[in-house]
């Protein structure tokens, strides 16, 4: 198991600085392998993530200026405030109460219920003058 979440973590960043590469070249990480993974594991695979994100954010900016839209900048937003315990409780709470989502993949369970909600309200306090 160890072995697939480093695999994971380094074709993501080959694949992710790679031009012409494709999501369908890397392996998907589901609840499956979440749920056998150990506590170390999860955490690595929360910072391989982390480390992809925060380069892409980085090397996004250019295309941000020219209007172009992309999934990290609501990553960025949506995760800023969460540390890695935080995210790995959410996802570890999300699989336990959706065992019938397994097979979900935990980027996306990690995208679309707790970025994006989270960025959401972030830019409605943006938007209001409070604290983002």
């Amino acid at each position: 198991m160890r072995k697939l979440w480093i695999a994971t973590v380094i074709i993501a960043v080959v694949v992710g600085l790679s031009p012409g590469a494709s999501a369908s070249d890397l392996p998907m990480v589901t609840g499956k392998e979440w749920n056998g993974a150990t506590e170390k594991e999860r955490r690595s695979f929360l910072i391989g993530m982390g480390t992809v994100i925060a380069l892409e954010y980085q090397l996004q900016a250019k295309r941000r200026n020219a209007g172009e839209e992309t999934l990290i900048p609501t990553f960025v937003q949506g995760l800023k405030e969460t540390n890695f315990g935080e995210m790995m409780a959410f996802i570890d709470d999300y699989y336990r109460r959706n065992p019938d989502r397994i097979k979900r993949p935990v980027v996306d369970v990690l995208f679309s219920e707790l970025a994006v909600p989270r960025s959401q309200v972030a830019g409605k306090r943006q938007r209001l003058g409070g604290k983002p």
